[in-house]
């Protein structure tokens, strides 16, 4: 399921999908809330928006295995999911970083702000901190796909 952010009809997608998310929706897998999760995906946005460095992880292994799945819009099974979680980068971390969140409104609304902007851009970053080398289309896909895992995580 590859898709991009840029593709007509796929931002809208998205967010029909975050419009669903309510206070009460419980993760399939994960511990973040819904208010948290919110805040996590604006925090990724924030971060290919040059406002909130992360420092280049990246080796062979997530330049090749792991940009094959983050750019790929495939999501795990819940089963698997809760057998091997995905690892959350410590700064995009909120749970244990403990970061404050606003009402759910409110971090939607950020998330949506945020989402936008990074469409806006006119230069992209042409790294990701995990997978490398990157250009506007790979940072289509990245931004699907992360979207698509968390909003997939919560059943939306």
């Amino acid at each position: 399921m590859k898709k991009s952010i840029f593709e007509p009809g796929v931002k809208e997608e998205l967010l029909q999908r975050l419009n669903k998310l309510q206070e009460d929706t419980k993760p399939k897998w994960g511990i973040m809330t819904a208010r948290q999760v919110t805040r996590h995906m604006t925090m990724a946005y924030q971060v290919q928006l040059g406002e909130l460095p992360i420092p280049d992880r990246s080796n062979f292994m997530t330049r090749t295995v792991l940009r094959y799945f983050l750019l790929s819009g495939m999501v795990p099974s819940p089963e698997q999911a809760k057998k091997r979680p995905a690892q959350t980068q410590p700064e995009l971390n909120v749970v244990e970083r403990k970061i404050e969140t606003g009402d759910l409104a409110t971090e939607k609304t950020l998330l949506i702000k945020s989402m936008e902007r990074f469409i806006a851009l006119n230069d992209y970053p042409n790294r990701h901190f995990l997978i490398g080398r990157m250009k506007k289309k790979h940072w289509g896909y990245w931004a699907f796909s992360h979207m698509h895992y968390h909003l997939t995580q919560f059943g939306l």
